[in-house]
């Protein structure tokens, strides 16, 4: 029966040691999470952009009908 030798795991390897500067985190989660905190801003601020030209292209239609209904009530007023 041969015999087995447990296998160690190797040992962690070794990071250099960072000195942080303030408020900045030297832990991979920490910089993990700000990473995937700085996309999903970015990709809000995208969607908003996009979405501002459809905001501005409706005002811009509810801005024309509402001089429309202006205009057309002051030429009422004066046929009367």
């Amino acid at each position: 029966m041969p015999t087995t030798v447990p296998i160690a795991p190797h040992p962690p390897a070794v990071r250099p040691r960072v000195r942080a500067r303030r408020g900045q985190a030297t832990d991979p989660h920490s910089i993990a999470e700000r990473v995937g905190a700085l996309n999903i801003l970015k990709n809000t601020v995208e969607l908003i952009i996009q979405n501002n030209d459809k905001v501005n292209l409706l005002f811009s239609r509810l801005a024309n009908f509402c001089s429309c209904c202006h205009s057309m009530t002051v030429a009422q007023r004066e046929n009367s």
